[in-house]
């Protein structure tokens, strides 16, 4: 039996975040707020979706928002029917990954490996398991990281009810020897096809994905805010930061990015 999970809590590992979820509810919310059609006519939270870029997006699966919350519920039936397992109200009945395209690629190239990590997943998953597929491309947000200013990449929403064997195990399917086969899996296509790796090496967290996004856009927030004080010279608002640690790191930053940008200019 699997056992009980925190759906709130997403593994991150390599390049693919691994959301868990929990009841029909829940399933088919996240699936709604990826959905493209969906997503253009509801207000969203998530301050960093630019409506006016949604209609770039894909559903690889092609499937309206109403067919797989269908397919899901279908599915779900399914296996309940075929297995004597507890169906226990907190079990996850499906996952949302997040996979993170890496930079350097062309929006024809990213669209593609989108379709190759869609493929590998329904090949070993069973396609019967694959409830959406959302390319995004309209979420911009910059935030900082390394001492570097950066913008949230283009990304794939794939849904999976993670089904082994005729039977619902999430502990399975997100195990760190699954996660790691699945990562290199999609490195490996991804390089052969690119030249480009998949793999970015940043080191793992465990937070929620709006605690990531709230916490970058908050980061670039001050550390804009850094850079205009000292391109106007406002050195009393500077002086301030300088009395804390961490006010001194932020400053050592936004000054280090402010370098990158004028060598950038005079090349």
């Amino acid at each position: 039996m699997c056992n009980k999970i925190d759906e709130r809590l997403v593994k991150t590992m390599a390049s693919i975040h691994y959301g868990k979820i929990k009841g029909a509810g829940q399933a088919k919310a996240w699936m709604r707020h990826c959905a493209t059609e969906e997503r253009k006519k509801r207000e969203h939270r998530n301050e960093d979706v630019d409506k006016t870029r949604t209609s770039e997006n894909v559903d690889f699966l092609k499937l309206t928002y109403a067919e797989s919350c269908k397919k899901y519920d279908d599915r779900i039936k399914e296996l309940d029917e075929s297995t004597n397992t507890n169906k226990r109200r907190d079990r996850v009945t499906l996952y949302g990954l997040i996979i993170s395209m890496p930079s350097g690629l062309s929006r024809d190239q990213e669209k593609r490996l989108m379709e190759v990590s869609i493929s590998l997943f329904g090949e070993k998953y069973g396609w019967e398991n694959i409830m959406g597929a959302y390319g995004h491309w309209d979420e911009i947000h910059e935030y900082a990281r390394d001492e570097q200013f950066k913008s949230s990449r283009a990304h794939l929403h794939l849904f999976v009810v993670p089904e082994i064997s005729g039977r619902l195990c999430g502990k399975e399917f997100s195990s760190k020897k699954a996660m790691k086969e699945m990562n290199r899996a999609i490195d490996r296509e991804c390089y052969e096809r690119f030249g480009k790796h998949f793999l970015t090496g940043e080191k793992p967290e465990r937070k929620t994905v709006e605690e990531l996004k709230t916490r970058s856009s908050k980061e670039a927030e001050i550390l804009w805010n850094i850079n205009k004080a000292i391109r106007s010279e406002q050195l009393e608002q500077l002086s301030l930061l300088l009395e804390s640690r961490k006010g001194r790191s932020l400053v050592s930053q936004a000054l280090s990015h402010e370098i990158y940008v004028n060598r950038e200019r005079t090349r």
